[in-house]
């Protein structure tokens, strides 16, 4: 599936709004939209099929912290210098940010005895992804 035009606007107008108030965004989706955040025996088929739109629309966005999706069951991780063209300019170089892909494992494929959850704890500087089971727990600085 994908985003689409009417979610899409939808999404450009909050974060449009967030970054004006200069709050964190972090986005959560079903589908991933990073194509090293998926695995490899999931590939470009696990992808939204709008995902380069939405990826061009989150790395323009120096707001945007992090993209959480499932749907691929392996799971996924990517973190990436997203570079703000406005930071760049002003300052010449730089303007470089981190945007992290996190597409969770699947519970449907977890073996049974184990578990595959995790919760989230937001922090001034950055988020802790506190995993269980096949889930593994990760610091997610924002940069």
């Amino acid at each position: 599936g994908e985003l689409g035009g009417d979610q899409m606007r939808w999404l450009e107008r909050e974060i449009r709004e967030s970054e004006g108030l200069g709050e964190n965004v972090v986005v959560f989706s079903h589908i991933p939209i990073s194509p090293s955040a998926v695995s490899w025996g999931c590939g470009p088929m696990c992808l939204a099929w709008d995902y380069d739109v939405l990826l061009d629309l989150l790395r323009r966005s120096r707001c945007v912290k992090a993209f959480f999706a499932g749907h691929d069951h392996a799971g996924g991780f990517h973190s990436e210098r997203a570079y703000d063209a406005k930071l760049r300019a002003a300052a010449g170089r730089g303007g470089a940010r981190i945007l992290h892909h996190v597409t969770v494992e699947g519970v449907i494929e977890t073996p049974v005895g184990s578990t595959a959850f995790a919760t989230l704890e937001f922090h001034g500087r950055g988020i802790l992804l506190r995993g269980r089971g096949r889930i593994r727990t990760r610091w997610l600085p924002f940069r």
